[in-house]
């Protein structure tokens, strides 16, 4: 005996259970319908929808999803700030599947792809918080780099913002000796923020909130990035971690490759702090302390890309991480030296242009004017735009309008920064 035949039969001689099935039959079926769509197949949409460019005919099948993601992770994923390479994106939380597929959409190079972007972030957006602080720091960090790219400055700092007050709160800026995979993601974690927050809000006077050396809950003391942890000093060296580096208690050398780029970072955001406060000092004795403040970081800046200059020897050819390092480096000149550009008598011009020269070399060792490949990280269109105003004061040639898309700002800085430079 079936559970049907104890049913009272209603809807024309049917019973709930069987209404039920067909229900199910009918669900199973147009679920199939859009994972798998015919070339005939008929698919209705919203006429009242706004009109792009491409109409989305299909969702991206689940096949397809897993190729796009495998050439993200593959390619441009390290660009756009992802380091938990640990995690299985397809057991991770939905909120960071969906912002990894989004990237993937984006960067797919397909207009019938990137049609879906909007609904992709809309899943990441509304999707519930990730269990795991990690996860949660992740898809924060996508986001932001997603917004960046698209001009979407505010949104993406708020989301920055939140993955800066989870890395505190979880208290990654004050791991010491990391011994398991998991905590060594916990580590990339840190510096991946502090490093986005150092090039997104510097120029802005938003940093982060820890301190060099003052107080204790806020110091860092995390090792940084890529670091041997069995060649790690045990004695202590990393008590402070950014403080000893600023504070030249430690060589200037460069490190792994993420070390170096989370140290040109860290430059970066003292470069515009001094500089900002050079243009509004008050008291001679403000001055003297800049004074000395101004000289040992450019002294330090000079180090580090001399140190840097030999990594990259060592490891041609030059690849399009050591641009963003190259570019944080001389953009840390460029600040230091902007308030003293209209000043007679001293260096400052020939240093900024000398800084100028230095980023369009590498920008020309790349060949990234003439490239295939358009993906550039979005942090390096403030820098680049960074050096063409500086350019731009020195030659006193102000440019009548500035776009504020990113890759037209590049532009400017290439085609309208380039000459000077050259002919400098």
């Amino acid at each position: 005996m079936q559970f049907q035949d104890c049913e009272f039969v209603a809807n024309n001689g049917r019973t709930q259970a069987q209404v039920l099935q067909e229900q199910i039959a009918i669900v199973e079926t147009r679920i199939d319908a859009l994972e798998h769509p015919s070339e005939d197949a008929l698919m209705l949409e919203n006429p009242y929808a706004p009109t792009t460019s491409v109409s989305p005919r299909y969702i991206p099948s689940l096949r397809t999803l897993q190729h796009l993601v495998q050439a993200f992770l593959s390619g441009h994923a390290a660009k756009m700030g992802y380091f938990l390479w640990s995690c299985d994106v397809n057991h991770a939380s939905l909120g960071l599947q969906s912002a990894v597929q989004l990237w993937a959409l984006h960067l797919s190079h397909n207009a019938e792809h990137q049609a879906h972007e909007s609904t992709w972030l809309q899943r990441v957006l509304s999707s519930q918080p990730a269990s795991s602080p990690i996860e949660t720091i992740q898809t924060a960090v996508l986001l932001a780099t997603y917004f960046f790219t698209h001009d979407r400055i505010r949104e993406g700092k708020y989301h920055l913002s939140l993955a800066a007050g989870t890395v505190l709160s979880a208290g990654f800026h004050q791991l010491r000796l990391p011994s398991t995979r998991r905590e060594a993601d916990h580590v990339a974690a840190f510096w991946t923020v502090f490093t986005l927050n150092n090039c997104w809000n510097a120029s802005d006077a938003a940093p982060f909130n820890t301190t060099y050396d003052e107080e204790p809950q806020l110091r860092i003391m995390t090792p940084w990035p890529g670091e041997d942890i069995t060649a790690v000093d045990t004695r202590g060296r990393h008590g402070q971690t950014v403080a000893n580096f600023v504070g030249r208690q430690v060589h200037a050398d460069a490190g792994s490759k993420e070390a170096l780029l989370a140290k040109s970072g860290i430059l970066y955001e003292r470069a515009c702090h001094i500089g900002r406060q050079y243009e509004a000092y008050v008291h001679q004795s403000d001055f003297d302390n800049l004074a000395r403040a101004f000289a040992s970081l450019d002294e330090l800046v000079e180090d580090l890309k001399r140190s840097a200059l030999a990594q990259t020897i060592r490891e041609i050819p030059f690849q399009n991480a050591d641009l963003l390092t190259c570019c944080l480096l001389h953009a840390a000149t460029i600040e230091l030296h902007r308030p003293f550009l209209t000043q007679r008598g001293g260096n400052s011009q020939q240093r900024v242009l000398e800084a100028a020269k230095a980023v369009v070399s590498h920008l020309e060792s790349l060949a990234l004017r003439h490239a295939s490949d358009d993906v550039a990280n979005p942090v390096l269109a403030v820098l680049l735009d960074s050096m063409a105003k500086a350019l731009f004061a020195v030659s006193g040639d102000i440019p009548s309008a500035a776009p504020t898309n990113h890759t037209q700002r590049l532009k400017l800085v290439l085609l309208s920064g380039l000459p000077s430079v050259k002919g400098a």
